[in-house]
Order: structure tokens, then sequence, then C-alpha cells
């Protein structure tokens, strides 16, 4: 059986809540904390809104992959550009190219939108930065680093 991508729907919200909690579990900080009231609001909100992006790989019948955006005006200009917010996949299931699929369908869905930049997020000391290594292999550049200080 092959993986196939898919529009993520209201019956899949539980497990993308999931796949959102092994991802905080993973980056193991206090920063990446879930409240799963406010995932599960969020992921209604990106499969519902014009503006929001979800979608779920599956393998064998189960969710093994997702990724969820959106769509907005910077706070700071006029420039339209996506957000990814969450994209994972389940440990197993990294190596594949299912992970390049999705992002394509991201930038697909983010110029079809009105985006004139797709941005993607990278936790460095989540695996060694092999999310930057896929990102720039798909044509993105880093442009910003984020400094986080516990207060």
């Amino acid at each position: 059986m092959s993986y196939t991508i898919r529009d993520a729907n209201h019956s899949d919200i539980l497990e993308l809540v999931i796949c959102c909690k092994q991802f905080s579990k993973e980056i193991g900080h206090t920063f990446a904390k879930m409240d799963p009231t406010k995932v599960t609001s969020l992921i209604q909100q990106l499969i519902d809104g014009e503006l929001g992006f979800a979608k779920v790989v599956e393998y064998e019948g189960e969710i093994v992959g997702c990724m969820g955006a959106y769509a907005s005006e910077l706070m700071i200009s006029n420039l339209f550009v996506s957000q990814e917010i969450l994209l994972w996949f389940d440990p197993d299931h990294r190596n594949g190219k299912m992970a390049f699929k999705l992002i394509d369908e991201y930038v697909k869905w983010s110029k079809d939108v009105g985006c004139i930049f797709a941005r993607l997020s990278a936790q460095n000391l989540l695996e060694d930065g092999r999310a930057g290594v896929l990102y720039k292999r798909k044509g993105f550049q880093a442009l910003e680093t984020a400094y986080l200080k516990e207060l």
C-alpha cells in the first residue's frame, strides 16, 4: 500500500491533536508545551477557514504525517504570506518522499490563495537540523532566527 495526502477533516481532529502532542514531546521545551483545547480549536479553524491549510498523510489507513498553515498579511506591510504552523511525520515515516510532496502541496496552495511568500519553520534542536536541509532542497532559504529566553 502507498502513502496518500488528503485534506484533513473534522474526524481527523483527535488524531491531529495527538500528532501535535508527539511533536511537542519531541521538542522537549516548555515553549512547545501544548494545550489540547487550543490545538483543537486551531485545527478546526484551519480546516474550516478559507485561508487555512490542513493536510494529512496516511499510510495503510493511519495518519503518519500532517501539516497545518495559514495565510495572512504581514503585520508590518501589505505582503500576503503563508506560515506553516506544524509539519510533523511519525519517526518511522520520515525518510521517504512524502515530506517533499506535502511541501509541494503547501507551496501550490500558497500560490493559489495569492501569497507572494511561503514560510516554513524548523526547530534547530530537532533531528540535528534535518528539517532545514529538507527546506533548502525545496528552494526555501533561511531568513531569520528566533531567540527565546525563559522568564
